[in-house]
């Protein structure tokens, strides 16, 4: 069975949608096509997080193909990108630095 393709967009107004539709894939392997897919929030981690749960339960394998590092940054922002991408969570996305906080004038170093 060919891959599900995501849509452009995905977000809470066609969430459930775009899960109705995805949950179409079935079968030993499910692939899922994220490369299209520019446009997202949150709603779009909870959509993969239920299908890899129902891959899962079913036994099946599952994998989320064309993540963008935009992507693999907010699931790794939720703390699931290697849930959802594996080591490929780990290896695309640059590790985020904080900034010293500003010091103030007068202050002791």
């Amino acid at each position: 069975m060919p891959a599900y393709r995501f849509p452009v967009e995905v977000d809470h107004r066609v969430a459930n949608e775009v899960l109705a539709a995805a949950q179409g894939q079935a079968g030993p392997e499910r692939v899922y096509d994220l490369s299209g897919c520019e446009r997202f929030d949150s709603s779009l981690v909870a959509v993969l997080l239920e299908l890899a749960r129902q891959a899962q339960r079913s036994g099946d394998s599952f994998r989320f193909d064309g993540a963008s590092e935009k992507m693999l940054r907010l699931a790794g922002l939720y703390g699931v990108g290697t849930i959802l991408f594996g080591d490929r969570a780990l290896r695309n996305v640059r590790p985020v630095v904080p900034h010293p906080p500003p010091s103030t004038p007068g202050a002791a170093a």
